[in-house]
């Protein structure tokens, strides 16, 4: 690059025409200046490595973008007697300077003459008689069009920047969109798997998620792609932001393509839970182990480890919207005829279907007018359920006890049981019993009771001596006894009939008293 020439009227000051004025980004190492000032003229070169710290005349550092360039002084001259502003109808001498009020452009005087006319001396009819040393004017317009070129350049910068910032904001959103459309997409199948019994719906919402999701990793795919077309763009934004910016207008819109997808997702995530809570109660924990009234849409456990708690206590009221209530949901849950296991209930934790507690209800629920307590047994439980975490919880209960089947066939061995096992029993009064003895029978005998094809009714029977050897009978009959006519009977008298019974013996039937 060829080095320049700056000409200037004023050292320092920053105002036009000053050399400090010139803007550093327009310098380069060598170029050169000349500043004509009251009748000296100085000299300087660009040094764009110096640093040196300003000291005029000696070393002069532009005002704007200086960095390491300074201009140093070479060396000064005087060259003539200056004389201030040119003036008609004075008389001038060789050497003398002079400045054009018109224009401030710095003449030295090469013929001595009395002036006349007017300025700018350029056109004065005794311009011959003065030589031109620092034109002002043009001095002015190099440094305007320098700090034109630096402001169109820092203009130029500033949106080349603007441009790689849109872009790597827009590649940044789109990062976002896709994390946000993961997270709704593993919401949406957590929420399914709460929502088991509801298969159908949670399949669905699954789905719709899972497209959700592809389509939000295309889009976020695709912002990726043109923010990285951005990126490539912004690098060389000095020479066409244009195409930056147009990259990042793409990146947005992708962007914004990947958030929609992300919200259908969310869509998704929000069916699923409402179907899965369509099936369950929703409730608050309160990790409270005090058995009292919980709070409206709370449950408490009576003890902070899952699997010892043996009583819970909830609201009447649940968490979900509006509150309602289902006491008397909770209260029926004993109702069956099971007294050992009235039912189930299973508490889910919101959002981590893994966490769960499943208790047996064991008892009488109490209603305490506003929360009820329910006896339970833990049967299985996973995961840590927190204070304030979000729950979900259903009922089973127990089906009612089943009538008394028919009695089944006898047990293998039950042809002889002992005799202390074997029992008759009354079908009205299972007190009265018949029990059997055996003990009177010789070992390894065994007796047999035959029965006649007739109805049989057991009476005791006196006797006296051993193997009843002696039949006895007594000496007054106080009962009416009818003979039918087809038995006979014997008594050994005397025996007397009591006063108001009567002994009937009907034709066909004898009775004889020994």
């Amino acid at each position: 690059m060829a080095n320049k020439f700056y000409p200037a009227v004023a050292l320092t000051g920053g105002g036009t025409g000053a050399l400090d004025k010139i803007d550093g980004m327009d310098l380069s190492d060598l170029d050169a200046a000349m500043v004509v000032t009251g009748n000296k003229a100085y000299f300087y070169t660009l040094d764009d490595s110096s640093g040196a710290s300003e000291s005029s005349p000696g070393v002069i550092s532009p005002d704007t973008n200086a960095g390491n360039k300074r201009w140093i002084l070479k060396g000064n001259a005087l060259i003539g007697d200056y004389k201030g502003n040119w003036a008609a109808s004075t008389a001038y001498v060789t050497r003398e300077l002079v400045k054009d009020t018109s224009n401030n452009n710095i003449y030295y005087c090469n013929t001595s003459h009395t002036s006349s006319g007017s300025q700018p001396i350029s056109t004065n009819a005794d311009s011959a008689k003065w030589t031109l040393i620092v034109d002002a004017a043009a001095a002015a317009t190099s440094a305007t069009a320098a700090a034109t070129s630096a402001t169109a350049a820092a203009a130029s910068e500033t949106a080349a920047a603007a441009s790689e910032t849109a872009a790597e904001t827009a590649e940044t959103n789109a990062e976002t969109a896709e994390t946000n459309a993961e997270t709704a997409e593993t919401n949406a199948e957590t929420a399914k798997t709460a929502a088991e019994t509801a298969e159908t719906n949670a399949e669905t919402a699954e789905t719709n998620a899972s497209t959700s999701a592809s389509a939000a990793s295309t889009s976020a795919s695709a912002a990726s792609t043109s923010a990285s077309a951005a990126s490539t763009s912004a690098s060389a934004a000095s020479t066409s932001a244009s195409a930056a910016s147009t990259s990042a207008s793409n990146a947005s819109t992708s962007a914004s393509n990947a958030s929609t997808s992300a919200s259908n997702a969310s869509t998704s995530e929000t069916n699923t839970t409402a179907a899965a809570s369509a099936l369950a109660w929703k409730y608050t924990f309160d990790s409270s182990t005090s058995m009292n009234d919980p709070g409206a849409g709370d449950i408490r456990f009576d003890n902070a480890t899952i699997a010892s708690v043996t009583n819970l206590a909830m609201d009447a009221t649940s968490a979900d919207t509006g509150n309602p209530d289902i006491s008397d949901l909770i209260a029926s849950i004993d109702d069956g005829s099971n007294d050992t296991h009235e039912g189930y209930i299973t508490i889910r934790k919101s959002g981590t279907p893994a966490t769960f507690a499943c208790y047996s209800v064991t008892g009488a629920v109490v209603d305490n007018t506003g929360w009820l307590q329910v006896p339970v047994t833990h049967v299985a439980s996973n995961g840590t359920i927190s204070n304030a975490d979000t729950l979900y919880i259903s009922f089973i209960r127990t089906g009612a006890k089943g009538a008394t089947g028919a009695t089944g066939p006898a047990g293998a061995g039950s042809d002889t049981p002992a005799d202390n096992v074997f029992r008759i029993t009354d079908q009205t009064d299972t007190t009265k019993k018949i029990a059997f003895e055996a003990s009177g029978i010789s070992t390894s005998t065994t007796r047999t009771i035959t029965m006649p094809d007739e109805d049989v009714t057991l009476e005791a029977r006196a006797s006296l001596g051993s193997s009843s050897m002696i039949r006895t009978n007594g000496k007054t009959i106080s009962e009416n006894i009818t003979f039918a006519g087809t038995e006979n009977g014997s008594t050994i008298g005397p025996v007397t009939v009591a006063n108001t019974y009567t002994v009937t013996v009907s034709n066909g039937s004898r009775w004889v008293i020994l």
